[in-house]
């Protein structure tokens, strides 16, 4: 992160049951008063709670986007009957065709939470193409074979960048990662389901070096289980603190979250070491 760049703030979607007056009063409070850049608004949890809120949602986007503020329209994380299908039918189509630029008291983003929501998006006039190339949480798309088959074979466009960030099982849980063997059981998923549909299609990993607790040995692990696997990354995130995470305070304090000390790669000799390791080593041990 570059000294004058700050970080954006996301605010997500209300969870809670509160009764709509409650709720709009919070969203005008939240655009008032609160220094957020997107706010997400929307029923995630009931579609029975939707009608409810439906007649202040035009003036709470309006407020907010006088506030300055993005906002994202969220939608059902799980649709299951056809008057839910009809209803983000309806959402896909309002936000498709009402700009803000008109200044039209709706939202131009849409979070789509749910594979039939995409379905719906994709049918939209105009709308030639409609793919995700990010922001996959593999370890629980695991546990949908129904959404992971759609995404590979419908809405995967050659390419998905996941991140399983490590292959150390040390590292990956100072990370706070899933296991790596949940990383290979969605690569050998996307393989078998990117044949089914005839597609040729591949994984691009997001890969860190010199998080603190890494070693030179983890890296070199990581590295040697890409080339048994005939990847060679051109490029990978060398860890950066950033203010407000854990990551950063075991960086200066050199203890996990159980106080226990670790190895942290601060200097740039130590840092540019694992990321070597990674980019150009393949595993090999440094020469001394």
């Amino acid at each position: 992160m570059t000294g004058d760049r700050r970080a954006e703030l996301v605010l997500g979607p209300v969870l809670f049951h509160w009764p709509a007056e409650t709720l709009r009063d919070f969203w005008f409070r939240i655009a008032d008063e609160a220094d957020y850049d997107t706010v997400c608004v929307g029923e995630v949890v009931c579609s029975k709670r939707m009608p409810a809120f439906a007649d202040d949602l035009p003036a709470v986007i309006e407020r907010l986007r006088r506030a300055g503020k993005e906002v994202l329209l969220s939608s059902l994380a799980l649709v299951g009957d056809e008057r839910e299908v009809a209803a983000m039918r309806t959402l896909a189509g309002t936000t498709s065709t009402l700009s803000p630029r008109e200044g039209v008291a709706v939202a131009g983003l849409l979070e789509a939470n749910d594979v039939s929501v995409l379905r719906e998006l994709r049918g939209l006039p105009g709308v030639k193409h409609l793919r995700v190339a990010s922001g996959v949480r593999y370890d629980l798309a695991l546990r949908s074979p129904a959404y992971a088959r759609a995404l590979i074979q419908e809405f995967t466009g050659g390419q998905l960048k996941l991140a399983p960030e490590h292959y150390s099982a040390k590292v990956l849980a100072l990370m706070r990662k899933p296991e790596f063997k949940s990383f290979e059981r969605f690569l050998a998923l996307f393989e078998s389901e990117s044949r089914a549909a005839g597609k040729e299609q591949f994984v691009v990993p997001y890969l860190m070096s010199a998080f603190p607790g890494c070693t030179e040995s983890d890296m070199r692990a990581l590295a040697q289980w890409l080339k048994s696997h005939g990847w060679q990354p051109k490029q990978a995130q060398c860890f950066i603190p950033a203010p407000g995470t854990v990551a950063t305070a075991m960086f200066y304090a050199g203890l996990d979250p159980e106080g226990r000390p670790i190895a942290v790669a601060r200097t740039d000799a130590q840092r540019a070491r694992q990321h070597r390791i990674l980019t150009q080593g393949w595993g090999r041990p440094e020469r001394a």
